[in-house]
């Protein structure tokens, strides 16, 4: 929303608790189940501990920029992507998320 994106996840490690990550710009997401996961997922080591990584070299950042006609081009954008057992989700931001652990 007008807000930005927040994205909330459970945790096995931590059941009284949800970790809500932030992002106060977010000019794109896109979310699929684990079935449905892309190349880039295939072919990327992921390492369980971490849910969230910076993606470099993003081939979906240089598609964004191509499908905007290259409106975007001067945001400094950033590839973010979060692994959870579920989900697959990529944000493009200008902006570092806000990670926090809060109370269900």
């Amino acid at each position: 929303d007008e807000g930005g994106l927040t994205i909330h996840l459970n945790s096995e490690d931590h059941a009284d608790k949800i970790l809500s990550i932030r992002f106060a710009e977010c000019e794109a997401f896109r979310e699929m189940g684990d079935e449905f996961k892309t190349k880039f997922w295939h072919e990327t080591d992921i390492e369980e501990d971490y849910p969230l990584f910076i993606v470099e070299n993003s081939q979906w950042i240089e598609q964004f920029h191509q499908q905007s006609e290259n409106h975007f081009r001067d945001l400094p954008l950033i590839h973010y992507a979060i692994w959870t057992t579920e989900n697959w989700i990529e944000i493009l931001s200008d902006s570092g998320p806000i990670v926090q652990w809060n109370d269900k």
